[in-house]
This record gives structure tokens, sequence and C-alpha cells, in this order.
């Protein structure tokens, strides 16, 4: 029983040397945390030629403009925003407050065929036509302004086992199932 047992483990590590693990790939895009801005507009990433991956997520990091000031007044604002990736709306008119938030998106199989077939990817984050009030009572509009920190991406491809080490797995079980039956006989 015990040699059983030795050689049904020693054909499962053979067989799972076989295998490969999931691997992944983070890019960055860092930006000025404390530099305001309206909008960023066609930023991409250029992702490896031969790269292929099963999965993708796209992270962006960044807070809200909610006040500023002069000598005379105060303003307060309401931003909103919306985000593209590869063509498609990620987030229409998002509130954003003044702290740092991150938000983080499954991108669909659409976005990750096309990037694996473009070797890019690119996005956009645009402020809206907010509301603002002064100090004084006086309301208005305008482009909602934000802080960006960073924008990543990170795709993922799902291990690879070969059918031949599942085959092996498969056959040194069934192996191991009839030495023990004709032991026990």
């Amino acid at each position: 029983m015990k040699n059983v047992l030795h050689g049904l483990i020693g054909l499962c590590l053979i067989t799972l040397t076989g295998a490969t693990t999931a691997s992944a790939t983070l890019y960055t895009n860092d930006y000025n945390e404390s530099a305001e801005t309206r909008d960023v507009s066609s930023p991409s990433f250029a992702i490896a030629s031969d790269e292929t991956f099963d999965s993708a997520t796209l992270s962006i990091t960044l807070r809200g403009k909610t006040t500023s000031s002069n000598n005379r007044f105060s303003w307060y604002y309401w931003s909103t925003i919306d985000i593209n990736a590869g063509g498609s709306t990620l987030v229409d008119n998002q509130s954003l407050d003044g702290t740092m938030q991150t938000f983080d998106f499954d991108l669909n199989a659409a976005t990750i065929n096309s990037m694996m077939a473009t070797d890019s990817l690119t996005y956009s984050i645009i402020g809206q036509w907010a509301d603002w009030i002064r100090s004084d009572g006086t309301w208005g509009a305008s482009y909602s302004n934000f802080y960006l920190d960073k924008v990543e991406l990170n795709t993922v491809s799902a291990p690879i086992v070969p059918v031949p080490a599942a085959a092996w797995l498969l056959g040194s079980g069934l192996l191991g199932l009839f030495g023990l039956r004709r032991k026990k006989a």
C-alpha cells in the first residue's frame, strides 16, 4: 500500500510540472495628484504584443475638486466625471468627493479581444458640467475638475494544464485504485 501511495504521489508531481501557473501583468500610468485637470483624453497602455490573457481589470485612483477660494469668496463644487475605456463607457456622471477614491472595472470580453488585437488600451476621464455655489449664495455651473493619481491595468492569464498531464493524473489514479483492489483480493 505504501509503495502504491508513493508511486501515485510521484506521478502526480510529474504531472503537475507539466502545468503552467496563472500569470499577471500590471501596467501603471502615474499622474501628479496635486495637478487639477478637467479631462484626461486618449492616454493608453501599450501591451506586449505576445501577451494573451483571459481577464483584465482597470483601476483608476482620483478625487474630485470640492472647494476653492480667493480673498472675497469660497466656492463649493459637485464634481462628476465620465470614464471610458476601449470604446466602452464604464461610468456615466459619477459623483466625486474630496477624498482619493479607487474605481475598479472588470473589462468585458470584447474589450479584452480588442486589446490583444491592437496591443493597447485607450481610456479617457472627462469632467462633466456640474453645479457650484459661492459663499455669498450665488449659484453657477462649470466643468468638473478632478485630481488624478494613477490608472492601472492588470491582465491575468489562466493556468494551462496540458492534456497529457491530465491523462497522466487520471491514469495514475485509476492504477492506484486498481492496485488497492488487487491487494484486497
